[in-house]
């Protein structure tokens, strides 16, 4: 986690500012007090992976305390639910498996009510920098 953060926040910011800008793109801008939100959001969405989130993170220049405080529970929480699925599949302790399995589902739900309920807290009112988060 600290590495994709530093790399990306230190190192490669200019490098990819200046493709971006040649591309016709921009690094978002978020405002100092949503950046917890869209932390949390980027860490809770499903697909990217968590590299790419990572260096999104850095390049937007989220403090590095809240980017921890945020990414690294989410991060132990998943993987101490595969790790303990996977030994308990490799062990043969099937209620074990399931419970981890459940643990993980859990999980997957209560991300799914979080994206909701921040995305109907904020549909319509325009871009992250703004009052809705």
């Amino acid at each position: 986690m600290s590495v994709s953060y530093v790399l990306a926040r230190r190192f490669l910011r200019p490098w990819i500012t200046r493709l971006l800008k040649y591309l016709g793109y921009s690094i978002p801008v978020v405002a100092v007090d949503k950046q917890r939100m869209f932390s949390l959001l980027v860490r809770i969405t499903p697909g990217p992976p968590y590299v790419l989130q990572s260096f999104l993170l850095g390049l937007i220049e989220v403090p590095y305390r809240t980017y921890m405080l945020i990414s690294w529970p989410i991060a132990t929480a998943m993987a101490a639910l595969v790790i303990l699925f996977g030994d308990a599949v490799a062990q043969g302790r099937g209620r074990v498996a399931l419970l981890a399995l459940l643990g993980v589902g859990v999980f997957a739900i209560l991300i799914r009510w979080m994206r909701k309920r921040f995305s109907t807290r904020s549909s319509g009112a325009g871009p992250i920098t703004g009052d809705d988060v």
